[in-house]
């Protein structure tokens, strides 16, 4: 999925951003991955804002228009919020915190379900839990406590949303070798 190319944190920058700059953003982005990646444009069909700043109607419209098919940037702010991706045809029951004012008919939203940190928590992605892994077992407990937390109540899709640095770490081999358990 797509992640604009400006990336900046400066939240004043997209919560102002109209349809253009974000039709700019997406845009740009998907000329840069297909060029270097060598994927088809039209092989790209999803976007996540930044930091998940942002996510209003023009970012959606813009979305839309660009030729993108659904979004992942809406966090979960509760644990017991397990959506399942739904559809923009109607107005969304999903608590957020900048929530769509208008319906985006055909536009699929995959919900970013809140993760539990080992201290109880909320994390949107695994590698922002506040209460780091230490060890490969801590790693596997975290991804699989979350796991069965999703599993044993309406089986909403379980997503490991993380950057690749996490997974990646040098300095922190333990957490591939407990997501690999």
């Amino acid at each position: 999925a797509l992640n604009t190319i400006t990336k900046t944190l400066n939240t004043t920058y997209w919560a102002l951003l109209d349809e253009a700059g974000w039709k700019k953003e997406f845009g740009d982005q998907r000329d840069q991955v297909a060029h270097f990646a060598r994927i088809p444009a039209a092989d790209i069909q999803g976007v996540r804002s930044p930091y998940f700043f942002g996510v209003t109607d023009a970012m959606y419209n813009a979305s839309r228009k660009s030729g993108l098919r659904y979004d992942s940037s809406i966090p979960s702010l509760r644990p017991e919020e397990l959506y399942w991706p739904y559809t923009g045809d109607y107005k969304s029951s999903q608590t957020c915190g900048s929530c769509l004012k208008e319906s985006h008919p055909g536009f699929l939203i995959s919900p970013l379900l809140s993760l539990t940190g080992s201290n109880g928590g909320l994390c949107s992605t695994v590698d922002s839990c506040l209460d780091e892994p230490k060890n490969a077992s801590q790693t596997f407990d975290l991804l699989y406590n979350n796991f069965l937390n999703h599993s044993q109540a309406n089986r909403a899709p379980f997503g490991i949303h993380a950057n690749a640095g996490w997974l990646l770490n040098a300095e922190a081999p333990f957490v591939k070798e407990g997501y690999l358990q």
